[in-house]
């Protein structure tokens, strides 16, 4: 595979005839795959020298050889964030670009250095929001099993955070983002309260969970008896069995539709269990438990079927290993995967 190939050769040394062969390849029709490829081996090659004169030189050349390479390695870099390879493709651009093109780039960057701040800023200020409305959170790739007053049991999935409310007369907690699994110890004269974003779910004794993507709230029965109602309007409301589940939404509540419970609920155990899902779908899952990015640039793999059972322990791990079953071709840098 490429990314084994680049990995076990990260610092390979660079002679005249690479430099040669990135010119002539220049002068060949080129894709955006054979410029990324080119990009990522160079990124790799001058991690591992980043003080060797030699390589940075044909590292100039390569990429002075066709914006294209130029512009893919700046792609590669800002993917990672690393200041030095920024700055390494940023030297190349501003150094075939006219003077008055330069500053207005400047300018470019100036101005979009202010807009990531104000994003940090709004970001933040609603992590602290969340924080200070949450009796319970976890961090994304974290779950978390907390015990409740009445003996009930509820377990955070990734990134999720709840507000619990306990009186001698009611039992109420407040989902306010991910997923939470609960097993409510019964109590008829305390029947069990759970608001989601749109929903809400009433129980005495059982096993279900809510999960908010999306825009809608997604509430799972895996044992006994629920009652689930839209909270804009009460009297949209439905009862669930075990095995079922119904989507409720700001302005509708879906139809109830069954569900595979080992499946839906095998989060619970800390796995991820899919049969002939597309990768995409999967994809997006073992994404909320990895704390960084990943990039496709393969869109065929979205629709590719895939089955299988991981461990989400180790999110990167179950990431490369599903990538590579569907036939995608992987390069991991610090905090990136990149499937091609």
């Amino acid at each position: 595979m490429a990314a084994a190939m680049v990995a076990a050769h990260p610092g390979a040394a660079v002679t005249q005839d690479d430099q040669s062969n990135a010119h002539a390849q220049a002068s060949s029709p080129g894709n955006e795959t054979q410029y990324r490829d080119e990009a990522l081996d160079w990124f790799v090659r001058l991690q591992a020298a980043t003080n060797d004169p030699a390589v940075r030189r044909n590292f100039r050349a390569w990429s002075e050889s066709d914006p294209r390479r130029a512009a893919a390695f700046a792609e590669v870099a800002a993917l990672w964030g690393e200041p030095e390879f920024l700055k390494a493709a940023e030297n190349v651009a501003e150094a075939t670009r006219p003077a008055n093109a330069t500053r207005k780039r400047r300018r470019n960057v100036t101005t979009a250095a202010t807009a990531i701040l104000l994003l940090w800023g709004a970001t933040h200020a609603s992590d602290i929001m969340l924080w200070a409305r949450a009796d319970y959170m976890t961090a994304t790739g974290e779950q978390r099993a907390i015990s409740l007053p009445d003996g009930s049991r509820m377990i955070l999935n990734t990134a999720s955070a709840v507000a619990v409310n306990f009186t001698d007369s009611s039992r109420a907690v407040h989902v306010l983002e991910g997923q939470v699994f609960f097993d409510v110890a019964r109590d008829t004269a305390r029947p069990f309260v759970v608001d989601g974003n749109y929903s809400r779910v009433s129980v005495t004794g059982t096993a279900f969970d809510v999960h908010l993507e999306n825009n809608v709230d997604d509430v799972a029965l895996a044992r006994g008896q629920v009652a689930v109602s839209r909270l804009a309007q009460p009297s949209d409301h439905t009862d669930l069995a075990p095995g079922e589940a119904v989507n409720v939404g700001p302005a509708t509540m879906a139809s109830v539709r069954a569900i595979d419970t080992a499946s839906a609920f095998a989060w619970v155990e800390g796995r991820i269990t899919f049969d002939q899902q597309p990768f995409g779908h999967v994809l997006k899952q073992l994404q909320r438990y990895y704390g960084g990015r990943v990039v496709v640039w393969n869109s065929a793999l979205q629709g590719t079927a895939v089955s299988g059972s991981y461990k989400l322990d180790d999110p990167a791990l179950a990431i490369r290993s599903l990538a590579e079953a569907a036939g995608a071709k992987v390069t991991t840098l610090p905090g990136v995967i990149i499937l091609r």
